[in-house]
């Protein structure tokens, strides 16, 4: 899954953890990782390390976020790679999900266009 988001900007990822039916699942130690790769180097840097995640408001069950603001530092284009953990109640296993960002350079204009109607 991609998804787009501004560079210098609030962005909140969110999650659900879900069974092979749909259903959602008890999970404990939700958090988020958060890294981006050096385009020349490869190097991993990593900004966001195992951050605890909250549940969603109102609840929804197994449904958590965390608000994050892009730091301004980052390039247009680069991808920001999200890694979300946590552990079944019933398996003990880790339940592992992914995400990529595209980073854009945020519009001054914040994509808000004028016309003039006759």
């Amino acid at each position: 899954m991609s998804t787009d988001a501004y560079i210098g900007s609030p962005f909140v990822f969110q999650v659900g953890y879900l069974d092979d039916t749909g259903q959602p699942i008890t999970v404990t130690g939700v958090n988020l990782t958060l890294f981006v790769f050096d385009a020349n180097t490869g190097v991993r840097t990593t900004l966001v390390s195992a951050a605890p995640m909250a549940p969603i408001v109102p609840p929804m069950p197994s449904r958590y976020y965390y608000a994050y603001t892009i730091p301004p530092t980052l390039e247009d284009g680069t991808p920001l790679y999200a890694e979300y953990r946590a552990t079944s109640v019933l398996t003990g296993f880790d339940v592992v999900v992914s995400d990529t960002l595209n980073l854009h350079a945020k519009p001054s204009d914040l994509g808000l266009r004028s016309r003039f109607v006759r």
